[in-house]
């Protein structure tokens, strides 16, 4: 949970209530100080009331040794083999990374679905298989990678996020332990998320858009709510937009950067219809590059990013051999790295970042020639010896999808002004009004499953 701050409340002259936690808490009340002008308005960050917004809330998954992660199946495959080959117990040990979830005599149950590891209720030690079975995931934001999707390998593997990995699903990221400087306010994935995925450190939570059951992940009552209170039929996809619209750009947080102080980012609810819509809207694209196309597909807006977006980066010439350095030319906008090109590429997509760390600088370091990563295994230095094709798409995907991100900031921060300055939807409204429930005990905030989605291999978590 974000920290409290002071109980110490403004004068009741100048209280506003209006801001939901995005991912869960509902911030009451939001003043701005006496004589203020509308757009001075602010998330004060001392009336943190505690109440969950979306009932189920998780880090992502930690398997807590970093070797089953990797930016190419080859990787993964390479790393498994050594395992798998290795006949000296103490070296094998010494390879896996003994924890306290997770060792070479352990076995557990298998993960949900079809696409994981289904046979692990024998001990790794006993493992002769030469292949590795390896799922895509959300490793940071903007990073898609890959990870050895064995249970057997996974301290906290966070099996309800793996339930929830159904058609449409969307992940919202946060980072609420520690202030949002810089960057946007949230990111994105329609993969699962790693723990780490946010920024790589200093934690953060996932909100799901979806239970593992496919219902919607929002409080009891909420949809219904906003839906009345703008007269428009709103649904979970389009309250996942609205946040995405409003929070998911560099101006929300410099906006709110005093605010941002205590950390947990707050939704101001417009309860103006129009600026709802425009916020849905842009937040739909928003989410569609995040997700590189896979989801909130829609006019103009098709299963590639490269290839539907006017902001396409090209790339100009290949790769001949992986560096551990890459240049930019401003001038020219030509972005450079083993002989390869891309262009072009806008400066701010050079800059942009999530709570300080640079996304394309983040994406090279764990494809260059010498990857950054803190080791808990010798395992870990079995890295790529060449560029890989795939890394020619993946970062031509990249760079368009953070050009196009930067060429919608100026609408998103014009939508924000006006939002701020505008009528809002209180926690009076949706509590008094229309009866939204928040989650208050540990059960109110487990997800909605499924018998089916329950039950993997016949094992019931």
């Amino acid at each position: 949970m974000p920290r409290r701050g002071s109980r110490q409340s403004p004068p009741q002259e100048v209280r506003r209530e209006g801001s939901i936690d995005c991912v869960g808490v509902v911030r009451a009340p939001l003043w701005f100080p006496p004589y203020g002008h509308p757009r001075k308005w602010r998330l004060h960050d001392a009336f943190s009331c505690g109440v969950f917004w979306r009932r189920w809330l998780t880090p992502g998954i930690k398997p807590n040794r970093n070797w089953v992660f990797a930016p190419t199946m080859e990787t993964l495959g390479s790393r498994w083999l050594e395992l798998i080959s290795c006949d000296d117990r103490a070296r094998k040990e010494d390879l896996f990374k003994k924890s306290r979830d997770s060792s070479l005599d352990k076995s557990k149950v298998r993960l949900f679905g079809n696409d994981v590891e289904k046979q692990t209720t024998t001990r790794f030690a006993d493992e002769i298989r030469l292949e590795p079975t390896v799922v895509r995931v959300g490793h940071r934001s903007f990073d898609r990678q890959y990870v050895i999707a064995d249970h057997r390998l996974m301290d906290t593997p966070r099996p309800d996020l793996w339930r929830a990995r159904i058609p449409g699903q969307v992940f919202l990221s946060e980072l609420h332990s520690v202030p949002l400087r810089t960057g946007p306010g949230l990111s994105f994935s329609n993969l699962i998320p790693s723990e780490g995925f946010f920024k790589g450190s200093e934690g953060g939570r996932l909100a799901p858009m979806y239970n593992p059951d496919g219902t919607s992940n929002a409080a009891p009552g909420l949809l219904e709510a906003l839906s009345a209170e703008l007269g428009l039929d709103v649904s979970v996809e389009d309250l996942m937009a609205y946040v995405a619209g409003v929070v998911a750009h560099s101006a929300y947080t410099t906006t709110f950067e005093q605010e941002l102080q205590t950390p947990g980012v707050r939704v101001p609810l417009t309860r103006d219809p129009e600026l709802w819509r425009q916020s849905v809207d842009l937040g739909q694209e928003v989410l569609w590059l995040h997700t590189f196309g896979q989801e909130f597909a829609g006019a103009g807006r098709g299963k590639s990013v490269v290839t539907s977006s006017p902001h396409q980066v090209k790339y100009l010439a290949a790769v001949k051999q992986l560096d551990d350095h890459y240049s930019y030319d401003p001038v020219s906008q030509t972005l450079s790295f083993g002989g390869g090109s891309w262009g072009p590429v806008p400066p701010q997509v050079m800059e942009y970042n999530t709570a300080g760390k640079k996304t394309v600088n983040a994406w090279f370091s764990y494809r260059k020639k010498s990857p950054v990563g803190k080791k808990t295994s010798p395992l870990d230095n079995i890295v790529a010896t060449y560029w890989h094709a795939d890394w020619s798409i993946e970062l031509t995907e990249l760079l368009t999808v953070l050009a196009h991100l930067v060429s919608l900031e100026p609408r998103q921060e014009e939508l924000l002004s006006q939002i701020i300055a505008a009528d809002h939807v209180t926690l009076t409204d949706l509590e008094q009004h229309h009866g939204v429930t928040w989650a208050q005990t540990r059960n109110d905030r487990l997800p909605s499953i499924s018998l089916a989605s329950a039950t993997a291999d016949g094992h019931l978590f």
